[in-house]
């Protein structure tokens, strides 16, 4: 009979995830090697198995892990919703300061901006999150006028997400220096604002 696997203590996964953070980030997911994890974690091949099924497995872990400070990123308390201005100055202030008091923020942005990322039940979730939190205040804005009603919503949303996409892919690819930052948010500001015309 074999001896029970020992149980992943917080030192343990702390250093295997940031060997897979690094290894994600350095191969893209399809060319990074699990050996290389583990070895670069210290951790025995047969230890792995019996916590995770595979690579995937790992990443889905990871994302979960990382992505915990996410939570409630979109959220504003009380009735009043804030502008589309302020709810951007606010998100981006939550951004740095839990990318300051926790660079695996930082790292998970970058490792699901990875092309060949794939998408596990910890991705769908994180994404499910962000996307709920977005389609409430898109619809209050509408609601409200702040924001065109003019568009189908579930158009409407998947436009600004796109748009946010592309504004978090430049942020990353810039160093979230406070420059690259200000454009981001000048940007998807300005996928929130109804065109001239009123349409």
């Amino acid at each position: 009979m074999a001896r029970p696997a020992k149980p992943f203590g917080e030192e343990r996964s702390a250093s295997l995830f940031s060997a897979a953070s690094h290894e994600f980030l350095e191969h893209g997911y399809r060319g990074a090697s699990l050996n290389r994890i583990l070895t670069r974690a210290g951790i025995a091949k047969s230890s792995f198995y019996h916590y995770f099924p595979d690579k995937a497995g790992l990443f889905d872990a990871l994302v979960r892990d990382y992505g915990a400070g996410f939570e409630g990123l979109l959220s504003f308390d009380g009735t009043d919703t804030p502008s589309v201005t302020d709810a951007l100055v606010t998100v981006a202030e939550r951004i740095r300061a839990l990318a300051a008091a926790d660079p695996r923020s930082f790292a998970l942005g970058r490792i699901l901006a990875l092309v060949d990322a794939p998408v596990t039940p910890a991705v769908e979730k994180f994404r499910t999150s962000i996307g709920s939190g977005l389609i409430r205040l898109l619809i209050r804005w509408r609601g409200s006028g702040e924001v065109s009603a003019a568009l189908p919503l579930r158009l409407q949303l998947r436009a600004v997400a796109a748009v946010i996409d592309v504004a978090d892919r430049w942020v990353l690819a810039s160093g979230m220096t406070q420059e690259s930052v200000g454009h981001a948010l000048r940007l998807i500001e300005d996928a929130f604002r109804p065109r001239a015309d009123g349409a």
